[in-house]
Order: C-alpha cells, then structure tokens, then sequence
C-alpha cells in the first residue's frame, strides 16, 4: 500500500490450492488378427477403470478414411492388466487407415475407479482419445482355443513373413507422406517467390510443381 509516496508491504496473506486427481489415459493402441483371423483391437490404459465405462461398447468407434464405421461387437476389460478388448462383428481389412475414439466425456464416458474422466487430448481429463492408426499397430495373429492345431501352427509359420509385409506396406506410405509433405513445401515457396518477383522462371517452377503433385496424387502412383 501507498501514503505519501512511502510504500508499505501489508500482511502476508496464504493461498492455498487444490490439485485436480489425474483421469486415466490410454498407452498403447494394438491389433491381432489379420486376413481370414478375427479382428481384435486392445487398448492400454495406465490405471484402473470403471468396468462399467470401460464395457460400454458406446464408449468407443471406429470409422475408416472413407467414413465407414467399423460396428464393435464387444468391449472386454481385464482389470487385472487395465486392458479393453474390442471385438468387431466383422474382419477389419488390414492394409487400411483407421480412426478410433474413446469417449472421455461426461456423463458416461470412461473413467477410472475414483470417478476422474479419461485424460484423452493433452492431458486435458474429460477429452476423448482419438488416434488414427494403419498397419503398423499389428502385434500379431489372433489365436483362438476354437482352433485346430494345424492351423495355429500355420499362422505361426506366416506370421513373421507378414509382419515383414507390414512394416514395407508402412514404410512406403511414410516415405509418400514426406515427399507430398516435401512438396507442399516447396510449391509454397515457390508461390511467395512468385508474388514478389514475377518472373517467368519462377512461374514455370510453379507449373511443374503442380505438375508433379498431380501425379503423386493420381491412382496408382507408387
């Protein structure tokens, strides 16, 4: 406080604040089951849920690139391993793009035993978790005790020379999105050079930067 330009400090006041309890949060996306195997995606959380919430097969969705819902058919919780277990009604076709979301919002979304919602985005709790995935979250076949011997024993024989497959199919598509990515760069520097300097040089770069992204972008184009 001020008087008579002499300042005076005044009491020490205490603020005291209250810490919000952290929601759970997912920790791994992974998928079993590949071709003719049923489909399972098994979601990792990093403390107990709600079993309630967490068997709620509203809870979560899964749309391809194009837009379709892939339809789940059930939703396991292990609360021993803090796993959920989604079973879809049909085989999901591997070598797609996929995008799932699990609810964390209120009133009925996921939750852990204390009541605290899913931290899904930024660590913000009462956020959904959305994460788009590929290939590249397979962990392996999907082995059933309905099995013969016969056939677990030939999906084990397979099953490394698949995982190879599907490292290449992602690392092909990794090394297309950067050079897409490269492109986009370089046609919007291209773009400024043009708007400052309209050179013909210049706009000829443009054209065949155009020219290219066309045939990055067109089917079949590896």
């Amino acid at each position: 406080m001020a008087t008579g330009g002499v300042t005076t400090l005044g009491p020490v006041e205490k603020f005291t604040t209250t810490a919000t309890a952290a929601g759970p949060m997912v920790t791994n996306l992974q998928r079993f089951g590949y071709h003719s195997q049923p489909t399972r995606f098994v979601l990792n959380f990093n403390e107990a849920l709600n079993p309630t919430a967490a068997k709620d097969v509203a809870n979560y969705m899964i749309v391809s690139t194009s837009g379709r819902k892939i339809p789940i058919a059930s939703a396991v919780y292990d609360s021993a391993n803090h796993t959920v277990t989604l079973k879809t009604v049909d085989r999901v076709y591997l070598y797609d793009q996929f995008q799932i979301t699990v609810n964390g919002t209120s009133p009925s979304g996921l939750t852990n035993t204390t009541g605290q919602f899913l931290e899904g985005q930024g660590g913000q709790a009462g956020t959904n978790y959305v994460q788009s995935f590929g290939e590249s979250i397979l962990a392996g076949p999907n082995l059933t005790m309905a099995m013969g011997r016969a056939t677990r024993s030939r999906i084990m024989r397979t099953w490394p020379s698949e995982r190879r497959f599907a490292a290449g199919i992602a690392a092909r598509d990794e090394a297309r999105a950067h050079r897409v990515a490269v492109q986009a760069t370089h046609a919007a520097g291209v773009v400024t050079a043009v708007r400052s300097t309209p050179k013909a040089e210049a706009i000829d770069a443009v054209i065949g930067t155009f020219d290219l992204n066309r045939k990055l972008h067109r089917p079949g184009h590896a």
